[in-house]
């Protein structure tokens, strides 16, 4: 086996294709959502609500809930509308509950469905693990629709809670 030689574009590659250490892939998703923030500050705080909103609907369903319901019911069906901004979504979710004064109704019902996500994640997880005899990744994943609907419950509670989880004397 023949070694490579080290150049800058090796370097370069092993960093950006995740090679050097397949922890370091997360930092890429990250780098875009940080050279994407500064943008999102040009929105009239007036309309923040209502735009964000709309992202956070539009990314969710194009890349979370369509992809995830096409490998649930494996389906050959093809979709090319996955907008690929990794965890923005994440950040549309926490500018609006954070910001949102929600009624106690949805509240309720973003805490089933938190619920709901957390319980398919997990045992969806390991019942698709053990039936299979390898990880099912069917139900894994930041941008899976069960993980994002529980984040985003998880999000709401800290910030519902907040007095009684981060007690500051």
């Amino acid at each position: 086996m023949a070694k490579e030689k080290i150049t800058f574009v090796y370097v370069w590659n092993l960093y950006f294709l995740s090679k050097l250490n397949a922890i370091f892939g997360s930092i890429h998703g990250f780098l875009k959502m940080y050279l994407i923030i500064p943008l999102l500050a040009f929105v009239e705080k007036s309309k923040k609500i209502k735009i964000y909103s709309y992202c956070l609907v539009t990314l969710f369903i194009s890349q979370a809930l369509v992809p995830y319901l096409i490998n649930l019911f494996q389906s050959e069906l093809a979709w090319i509308y996955n907008i690929k901004v990794d965890q923005l979504i994440y950040i549309f979710a926490g500018y609006i509950i954070q910001n949102y004064k929600f009624s106690n109704l949805t509240k309720l019902k973003i805490y089933f469905f938190g619920i709901a996500g957390l319980l398919i994640h997990f045992f969806g997880t390991q019942i698709l693990t053990i039936k299979y005899n390898k990880i099912s990744y069917l139900h894994k994943g930041y941008l899976n629709a069960p993980c994002v609907v529980y984040s985003c419950a998880s999000f709401l509670f800290i910030k519902e809670n907040s007095h009684l989880i981060f007690k500051i004397p």
